[in-house]
């Protein structure tokens, strides 16, 4: 198909395919068109590793008469054989990063796009948009951003970029000439030959190469098909993204598939020459219909929670309202044995002790409560420890369980001075009464088949002294992701054993206390460490691996309070703010972690030993913005005894030599106003 281009629009789109994603060119190219008809004829440019001409020949056919000049341009890959991709990703990918060299040299700005999406409005904006100095436009991904954010380095074993925001590139507008002059492909192919392995390859790779120098879109340029409210075609026009991202497995064009958009899809690919022939309509009918009954048995368990969990809820808020008389003894028996009876199966006679550490928050407080009163498998007791709140706490807890019958029978109130959550947890630990402990956070709640699954698990691999589960997050937008998700732990299995303590302790943010369930014995022999006060639970969770195996349970039993942290942080939690409380603590808890694995867990160990390096690589980065440049210097010494790096050599040798130098880097870094080094200064 060739046109004349419309010379208003001086911003070409560019994608890059390989046949495999033909169908989906061919349907992403007619959804740019149909939408974009003011600005006829758009240029386009394919880049791609070799089309046959007869693939060709049909998606330019595909699209609408004089709607575009579609040029062809085949890349070498050769250069990016030795770097990894996602399964499902193809190497086509790393194509982007050649952009400016098969564009013409008259191009000022271009728009990358890929494949896998839907366009759903005109163009026109998001190529005029003012990029204020910027190489390129993006949107940002909330995930890995937050995922950063949370201090983690690694997703899935594989290395991230140390950026401060991260953006997905699925959408790319590019200022061209910039994007030469800042050697953003050179930059990149820098970063992949360091990182080799990095798990999202090229959008790594350009993350590192423009991190401070690109510009945040609004979010409806590359919108998430799972953040979607409602399917799109429940939508009005007007309440649709302007470009929908089929990003992750579940794909709306897969034969069979059940995503909610497919028929939404199937619209735009039916005005194409890849629609699907009658034949194949019938033959998808068998293959649609396994999996419902597939996905049907997969979240059975899943519908139970929800029911059970709006059941709890009414029984909540009948009992916060409208307190009525204490329930005769003989009713509370009625109501155990019923419990009781759902849980038959276990063998194990357990008796669960839950303890709570709490500090104000006591609105948040009695709907954790109440959650944990709500378990299928009843708990024998509930032990709040207030750790030392004045005002509303102390004198409304006593009060609940003075009225609520539900509390008066199960939960134990005691106050302390403020110690910190892990004396609160200690002393509860030490008061619990049942051979089972669990816990729980003042602001977090358990779905009420939390422990009967964990002790399902539990019978299963009676060898365990410990179960953990999944979480989901709650009061936030931004973390969309499960709390193994979060952590980069994939298991396949719904439960299983925890067979490799250094996987387990590279990933220890997947094991929170509030998701736990042990043996009150191994907890008794553990405890936790009141020298710890920020993340302290994986500390404890590690040496608790330690003492006994661990199980886990695949399924979110716990809704994780992700508030505001100016909403959930007073008082001593403020401290964790600060950036020289969290390296203290980090140092303490990986310090006292390498000590207890060297001869226990040797690979674990070396997790730790990296750990510390990184810490008190970060200690010479917060001495050398302090100014003491000697405390940086032996900062950097000790990082070096943990393990060499070439961040850490390099950093070494700018602090003797160049240390005024580096602090200005360091801080252009935290401006966002500098490219990295070719070394990672938080390293």
């Amino acid at each position: 198909m060739t046109a004349q281009t419309n010379p208003a629009i001086d911003c070409p789109l560019v994608l890059a395919c390989d046949g495999g994603y033909s169908m989906q060119l061919a349907t992403t190219l007619r959804s740019i068109l149909e939408v974009s008809r003011s600005s006829w004829p758009l240029e386009i440019y394919i880049l791609s590793n070799g089309f046959p001409e007869s693939t060709k020949r049909r998606i330019v056919e595909s699209q609408p008469a004089g709607a575009c000049s579609i040029k062809w341009k085949t890349v070498d890959l050769a250069q990016f054989a030795r770097f990894s991709t996602l399964p499902h990703i193809s190497s086509i990918a790393y194509a982007r990063l050649l952009i400016p060299s098969v564009l013409p040299a008259r191009v000022s700005r271009a728009l990358y796009l890929d494949a896998d999406i839907l366009v759903l409005a005109d163009l026109a904006p998001l190529c005029q948009l003012d990029l204020q100095g910027a190489v390129a436009g993006a949107v940002v991904d909330e995930r890995v951003t937050t995922h950063l954010n949370l201090g983690n380095r690694e997703l899935n074993g594989s290395p991230l970029p140390s950026v401060r925001k991260y953006f997905n590139d699925g959408v790319l507008l590019i200022d061209v000439a910039k994007w030469r002059s800042e050697r953003i492909p050179e930059k990149a192919m820098e970063y992949l030959e360091g990182c080799p392995d990095t798990m999202f390859g090229d959008q790594d790779a350009l993350n590192f190469a423009c991190d401070g120098h690109w510009k945040n879109l609004d979010s409806r340029w590359n919108f998430y098909q799972i953040d979607l409210a409602k399917p799109l075609a429940d939508m009005i026009p007007s309440e649709r993204p302007s470009i929908i991202h089929f990003q992750g497995w579940q794909k709306p064009w897969d034969a069979g598939s059940l995503n909610p958009n497919a028929r939404f899809y199937d619209e735009f690919r039916s005005r194409t020459l890849f629609a699907y022939t009658p034949g194949e309509r019938l033959g998808n009918v068998p293959r649609i219909l396994w999996s419902r009954l597939k996905r049907f048995l997969r979240r059975f368990t899943l519908i139970v929670h929800v029911r059970d969990r709006l059941r709890s809820i009414r029984t909540q808020e009948g009992s916060c309202s409208r307190p009525g008389p204490p329930q005769s003894r003989s009713a509370e028996n009625k109501g155990e044995t019923r419990l009781k009876s759902r849980c038959r199966f276990l063998s194990m006679n357990p008796e669960v002790s839950v303890v709570i550490a709490a500090y104000k928050r006591v609105k948040q407080l009695i709907l954790a409560v109440d959650s944990v009163l709500a378990q299928t498998v009843p708990v024998a007791e509930v032990i709040i420890i207030d750790d030392g709140s004045v005002g509303e706490l102390p004198e409304r807890i006593p009060h609940m369980i003075a009225e609520n019958s539900a509390w008066r029978a199960r939960v134990r109130y005691f106050w302390q001075e403020n110690q910190g959550q892990s004396a609160a947890r200690n002393n509860g630990i030490l008061r619990a009464k049942g051979n089972w402990i669990a816990f729980d956070d003042s602001d977090d709640l358990w779905l009420p088949q939390k422990l009967e699954w964990q002790f399902r698990t539990l019978e299963k691999y009676s060898e365990c002294g410990m179960c953990f589960t999944d979480a989901w997050f709650m009061n936030t937008s931004r973390m969309k992701m499960t709390l193994f998700q979060l952590a980069g732990a994939s298991y396949s299995a719904e439960m299983g054993v925890i067979d490799d303590l250094a996987d387990f302790a590279r990933q220890l943010m997947q094991a929170w206390t509030q998701t736990m369930l042990a043996r009150t014995d191994v907890v008794r022999r553990v405890m936790f460490d009141p020298e710890i006060r920020y993340q302290e639970d994986q500390e404890f969770m590690f040496r608790m691996a330690l003492a006994t195996k661990a199980c886990y349970l695949n399924m979110p039993m716990v809704l994780v309070d992700r508030s505001p942290a100016d909403v959930r942080h007073e008082d001593e939690s403020l401290k964790w703010h600060q950036e020289e409380y969290r390296l203290r603590m980090k140092q303490i808890r990986f310090e006292k972690s390498l000590q207890q694995s060297e001869s226990a867990a040797p690979r674990a160990a070396a997790i730790f030993r990296q750990r510390l390096r990184d810490t008190h690589s970060a200690w010479a980065n917060y001495y050398v913005q302090s100014g003491d440049y000697r405390k940086a210097r032996e900062a950097v010494s000790t990082a070096a005894k943990y393990g060499m790096s070439s961040g850490v050599a390099v950093k070494w040798l700018l602090t003797r030599i160049a240390p005024a130098a580096l602090k200005a880097a360091l801080e252009a870094r935290d401006r966002n106003e500098l490219c990295k080094l070719a070394f990672d200064p938080l390293k």
